[in-house]
């Protein structure tokens, strides 16, 4: 959490700490409420909540936080816990005298008892905690604020709903944050605690900075104002997550490619990924072989699976906000590293790639949803490499650099069938840098298709095939079938 507000200016954040500081003056003039902060992970939850009570704080409110925890081992009510013991190290002992009349529940509740809170004695504990909260607050205005209610235990969430019920007229202010795309799908245990909580609630959404915001991010994590175009590029990649764009960041400042996925952004994705359904996270990476925009009927193709089928799928992921409805049966991953990292978690992905070829060859009429594709050097086209192992090049995931545009190479005499190969610069296809080394021809057969013998397509082009989005090579090849014919 930021400790100083000065350097930790909030960035295109107006409108929610505008809320949040409303709310915070009608704390301190008349009464609190319950205020939940959504967002995804990484997009600055933490960040405006602390900037804003800083303000709370500064206008003589006591403020105390916990945090949930999510990595298994911690008590019941373990946010309340670390709550009730910043009250008692910051409170004056007038403002503690009611844990004396709280009968002990509080100090069960902080393990300095030998009992346990029972199921049996969770209103105790409930009364105990209001009570003690209500007390303060006729003194002075309280902030209580709780981290990652989506990593709560279920009585914390039912004391929260509690509390929030029987303090609405009080000087209390109840603030928590969670990520929304975490619990909303229907089988998590928490949603259905967590609906009331919202019903009661003004609730704050973040989302991703606009591309003003991302300039000024990266300018003051760098140090230095960074160049229009990799700020297009970075805002396009991350989707304008500060925690992607901070990261991202430092990874240029110190001399890495900004188009290379930080280790941290890595991780984060991944976890989220690894929430979903079973079925959902197999068909993702599937989806991030054809780009960032596909067609739900492409994709069933692809996969072999009835459209219906992939429908429902898609809906899960579109709750837990990796992918977004475009309309027309069109659907769009949130941001360019989300299908990075899916494509990259692939073993092989030129299966994948000759998946879509041979279901677009045994349907014409799927060729013509194929999205348009970005054009090569185009802010944040991923160029991701199906046959390479040790990472994509900056130039092959983002569109390659202008000195290795692609174009048509000279023919060796007597290859190949020059009256109808593909040509390069159809394909708009990355070539390597000079001096590095190509990549080897990748394997033949898969899914049925030789794509050595196919028509239209050279050798050049087929070295280039394992590098290349499926859809810029159907797109080539049909125009090259055209041209040729």
């Amino acid at each position: 959490m930021p400790s100083d507000a000065a350097a930790h200016e909030l960035i295109g954040r107006e409108h929610p700490a505008a809320l949040l500081r409303a709310e915070i003056t009608r704390l301190i003039d008349s009464h609190g409420g319950l205020v939940l902060v959504t967002g995804e992970a990484g997009i600055g939850k933490t960040t405006l909540v602390t900037s804003t009570v800083g303000e709370a704080r500064r206008r003589g409110a006591l403020v105390v936080a916990g945090a949930c925890w999510d990595a298994g081992g911690a008590p019941g009510y373990w946010p309340w816990v670390q709550v009730i013991r910043a009250l008692r190290r910051t409170a004056e002992p007038e403002e503690w005298a009611a844990e004396e009349a709280a009968g002990g529940s509080l100090t069960t509740l902080l393990g300095e008892a030998r009992a346990t809170p029972e199921p049996s004695d969770a209103f105790r504990v409930f009364d105990a905690v209001t009570s003690t909260l209500v007390t303060i607050a006729q003194r002075r205005p309280v902030v209580v604020v709780i981290d990652d209610l989506h990593a709560a235990d279920p009585a914390s969430l039912r004391l929260l709903e509690f509390a929030a019920r029987q303090t609405w007229f009080e000087r209390l202010l109840l603030i928590g944050t969670y990520r929304d795309a975490e619990v909303e799908p229907v089988e998590h245990p928490l949603r259905d605690l967590l609906s009331p909580l919202v019903a009661k609630a003004t609730t704050i959404t973040l989302t991703g900075l606009d591309r003003a915001g991302v300039a000024a991010l990266m300018a003051r994590t760098a140090g230095h104002d960074p160049p229009p175009d990799l700020v297009d590029e970075v805002h396009v990649r991350t989707g304008g997550n500060p925690f992607f764009v901070e990261q991202t960041s430092r990874l240029w400042r110190s001399g890495g490619s900004a188009g290379a996925v930080a280790p941290g952004v890595r991780d984060a994705l991944l976890r989220r990924l690894s929430l979903l359904p079973r079925q959902v996270a197999e068909l993702l990476p599937a989806a991030a072989v054809l780009g960032r925009e596909f067609h739900r009927q492409v994709l069933a193709a692809a996969i072999g699976a009835p459209v219906a089928h992939v429908d429902r799928l898609l809906e899960l992921a579109v709750v837990a906000k990796l992918i977004v409805t475009k309309g027309g049966g069109v659907f769009a991953f949130a941001h360019d590293l989300v299908r990075e990292t899916l494509y990259d978690s692939l073993d092989d992905p030129r299966d994948r790639h000759a998946a879509v070829v041979t279901a677009v060859r045994g349907s014409p009429a799927l060729a013509g949803r194929l999205p348009p594709s970005d054009l090569a050097g185009g802010p944040g086209r991923p160029y991701a490499q199906a046959g390479r192992r040790g990472g994509a090049r900056p130039q092959d995931r983002h569109g390659p650099h202008p000195r290795h545009a692609p174009q048509a190479r000279p023919r060796p005499p007597g290859a190949g069938r020059p009256p109808a190969r593909l040509r390069l610069d159809r394909l708009h296809l990355p070539l390597p840098a000079p001096g590095e080394d190509h990549l080897a021809p990748v394997s033949t057969g898969v899914h049925g298709v030789d794509i050595r013998h196919e028509p239209f397509i050279g050798s050049e082009a087929f070295t280039l095939l394992a590098r290349a989005p499926t859809r810029s090579i159907l797109r080539g090849w049909r125009a090259a079938s055209s041209n040729a014919r």
